[in-house]
């Protein structure tokens, strides 16, 4: 059956089935019920004429409209927006997407994906073993086996993470060599920092924050969020840091956007 998807308004988010004769409105009596000022009572109504889907104006007071064109009559298909008053809807007249093919959806964007430059893109798949739950859906037995092998040819730089340490090993086991198994001690507060450094009459500004003497830190990166804040017109203005930030311990200093 067609199900329509509301995009706009009070209602964004509002999915519903819709038969030949349901009729959206704010009428508590409508199939396909919209809060939204601009859609009467009984705004418009689908019917069905000759194998096709249509959408009719039942004499509403903002009407009903496709590629900003109003209308009387819309003649609907798979993927067509319209509008009812300033309500933006999605008709979609395609059997639900299995499992399987969501999950290669995913696998999909993971491959093609890339960042505001072009560059290769990083993910963070936080607790990646838990995709096992999945395998008792439909086609999705080797899931695990087909995340890895789709990340290893994507391109892209993924970060995987899991508390199970032994079955992380098993997992990986056979997966291509450019995957690298990392082992790293719990997190503590003290390994997260926040500090203000306030530049003198010359622009010159200066702090730093002791790394912990951790064995584990040997060889890590240390991420930095640097943000330079100044007097405006208005108030106060952002803007990312002219600074440059650097380890005395030799630690790789990554600095994020």
């Amino acid at each position: 059956m067609p199900r329509v998807f509301v995009l706009t308004g009070p209602d964004v988010g509002l999915e519903r089935e819709v038969a030949e004769g349901a009729v959206f409105g704010r009428g508590d009596d409508c199939a396909v019920h919209l809060r939204d000022p601009s859609v009467s009572r009984h705004h418009a109504r689908v019917e069905r004429v000759a194998g096709g889907w249509f959408v009719v104006d039942l004499g509403s007071r903002n009407g009903i409209a496709s590629g900003g064109e109003r209308a009387e009559r819309i003649a609907l298909k798979h993927g067509l927006e319209f509008t009812l008053g300033s309500v933006l809807v999605r008709f979609v007249d395609a059997p639900p997407i299995g499992a399987r093919a969501a999950f290669d959806a995913t696998l999909a964007y993971f491959g093609k994906a890339r960042a505001g430059s072009g560059e290769p893109a990083t993910f963070l798949l936080d607790e990646f073993l838990e995709l096992r739950t999945f395998e008792s859906f439909p086609g999705l037995r080797s899931v695990l086996r087909d995340l890895i092998g789709t990340l290893a040819s994507s391109g892209n730089r993924f970060v995987l993470t899991s508390r199970y340490s032994a079955r992380a090993l098993r997992a990986l086991r056979d997966a291509p060599a450019q995957f690298e198994i990392v082992h790293v001690a719990p997190l503590s507060a003290s390994l997260f920092v926040g500090l203000n450094a306030f530049s003198d009459t010359g622009g010159t500004a200066f702090a730093s924050f002791p790394i912990p003497n951790t064995p584990s830190l040997v060889g890590a990166t240390v991420y930095v969020q640097s943000i330079w804040v100044e007097k405006a017109a208005d108030g106060l203005a952002c803007s990312a840091s002219p600074f440059h930030v650097a380890s005395s311990r030799g630690l790789t200093v990554t600095v994020q956007p």
